[in-house]
């Protein structure tokens, strides 16, 4: 947990992002990413996890990730 706190981001986000993604594909919906973005918000380097299928973002708010730069290599995640 202490390391979760003072990383770049608590790992929820991502951690429910892979469970979201993997019952999705587990119902057959294809076509549903992992997308990471980045932001500084009050000085602070933040980074966020959520889910697109197409232009939708599933599990959070379309409002909320606009607030971050996606960022567009996630080869290092096994996604191509």
């Amino acid at each position: 947990m202490r390391t979760a706190e003072r990383g770049l981001f608590r790992p929820y986000c991502l951690v429910q992002s892979l469970a979201l993604r993997e019952l999705l594909l587990a119902d057959g919906i294809t076509g549903v990413s992992i997308r990471i973005g980045v932001r500084r918000h009050r000085g602070v380097f933040q980074a966020h996890a959520w889910v697109r299928w197409g232009d939708v973002v599933l599990g959070d708010s379309a409002e909320h990730v606009a607030t971050f730069t996606e960022v567009d290599d996630l080869r290092v995640m096994g996604e191509t």
